[in-house]
């Protein structure tokens, strides 16, 4: 997906729509809407896996992948330490109005960042032409051109 759409706008939409839906998760009161909504934040949560290769330099790149990789298994376990602590003296919805804040805070970082752009050499396997439709590939956009824009 990074390959097809501008990368910036791809950030900018996943975590909009991740923030979204955690709205969806703390004012939802029925269990299967919770567990779909869940489900839904699972999806669209690969947003470091699109930023990983851009903010390394290539040289650093694996050592860079398992200190992002080893902080997100980190990060998982302390927010749940703290998600059974701030549940125990709170509702557990507060949980998911503090990530609702850490996510727009985010978002802000994310749009003002001139960091997030395409890479300079076209990787993509649409642009090295190696399908055998490579007119109609480009044309078949059409549906998601406003992502295209910068």
């Amino acid at each position: 997906m990074g390959d097809l759409v501008r990368r910036r706008q791809l950030v900018l939409l996943l975590v909009f729509v991740s923030t979204t839906l955690t709205v969806g998760l703390a004012i939802t009161p029925n269990l299967r809407v919770f567990e779909a909504i869940c489900f839904l934040i699972g999806v669209v949560n690969v947003t470091p896996q699109i930023l990983m290769p851009l903010l390394a330099a290539p040289e650093r790149r694996a050592s860079a992948l398992a200190l992002v990789l080893s902080g997100l298994m980190f990060g998982v376990l302390i927010a749940r330490v703290l998600a059974g602590v701030i549940g125990n003296f709170n509702t557990w919805r507060i949980v998911y109005y503090m990530a609702i804040g850490v996510q727009c805070f985010v978002l802000v970082g994310a749009s003002s960042s001139s960091r997030i752009t395409q890479p300079k050499i076209a990787t993509s396997l649409a642009s090295k032409s190696c399908f055998p439709w490579p007119n109609t590939l480009s044309q078949s956009r059409s549906w998601y051109r406003p992502l295209l824009s910068t």
